[in-house]
């Protein structure tokens, strides 16, 4: 139960924080890059997650 409080947690997290994020990084480079930026960090997300510890 604690797992999906803790996703739960980030959910709520990200989807207050994402959208201003975006926009700041849009307003310093372009939309196009802060959006290509997304891609970048979920693709590095997919990669390393094989190789993290899995608790039973």
């Amino acid at each position: 139960m604690l797992a999906l409080e803790a996703v739960s947690t980030m959910s709520y997290t990200g989807s207050l924080v994402g959208p201003p994020m975006i926009g700041q990084i849009a307003q310093a480079i372009s939309l196009p890059y802060a959006l290509s930026f997304l891609v970048v960090l979920g693709l590095i997300i997919a990669l390393l997650a094989p190789i993290l510890p899995r608790t039973p």
